[in-house]
């Protein structure tokens, strides 16, 4: 009650008063760690996550804000560990899922990004960044028409997601389709006024009309 009405100070309190009575009360260290995480203190954060998560090993948020706070912290090895168990749990939870893909990406992992990504979709078909994340990897990989039908379902997803139109103007100029890439690039300009590469591209893209 008292974390919801933002008593940070009563509530960590209170969930330290429940870990006196009871050490192994998994929920009250999760919550410790998220009032320090709330207050940017990352290293109570993972301490308090963690030691939920061993409480109880099937706590999937404390799984999850755990590895977000590890790989925060820099430990993105030790992040990758906390995402694979939770993945190992057979739970989907599509932002750890995601979030797994794109370190796997980072640490040379390009197949078990592209299961990661995959998952996350399965779960929650309307998640804008793993069909994001995996048009890049077909992008990367030249695989354009995957690539665009991968950032189109982004877009359908979350009409406003300027680096999807900016990747799907990439494609466009890639394949030299001009008038594509000027619509695409406009688009994700339109969308982030302050986003220097849709400009600097559409700019070049009228150039090269």
């Amino acid at each position: 009650k008292a974390y919801k009405a933002n008593q940070l100070e009563e509530a960590g309190e209170w969930f330290t008063q429940a870990i006196a009575a009871d050490s192994n009360y998994a929920e009250a260290h999760y919550m410790l760690g998220k009032l320090a995480a709330d207050q940017n203190d990352v290293e109570a954060a993972i301490e308090s996550y963690g030691t939920a998560f061993a409480l109880n090993p099937t706590y999937i948020e404390a799984g999850f804000n755990l590895a977000l706070n590890l790989a925060k912290n820099g430990q993105e090895e030790n992040a990758l560990t906390i995402y694979e168990k939770l993945e190992a749990l057979g739970t989907i939870h599509p932002e750890a899922m995601n979030n797994l893909g794109a370190l796997r990406i980072k640490l040379g992992d390009d197949d078990g990004a592209r299961r990661a990504f995959s998952k996350a979709l399965i779960a929650d078909p309307t998640y804008s960044a793993p069909a994001y994340n995996l048009g890049l990897d077909a992008y990367r990989n030249k695989q354009f028409k995957e690539a665009k039908q991968w950032f189109s379902q982004a877009i359908t997803n979350e009409p406003n997601y300027a680096e999807a139109h900016y990747m799907l103007g990439k494609i466009a100029s890639d394949t030299t389709d001009l008038e594509g890439a000027i619509a695409e690039y406009q688009k994700a300009f339109d969308l982030k006024p302050d986003y220097s590469a849709a400009g600097y591209n559409l700019a070049l893209a009228f150039d090269r009309i």
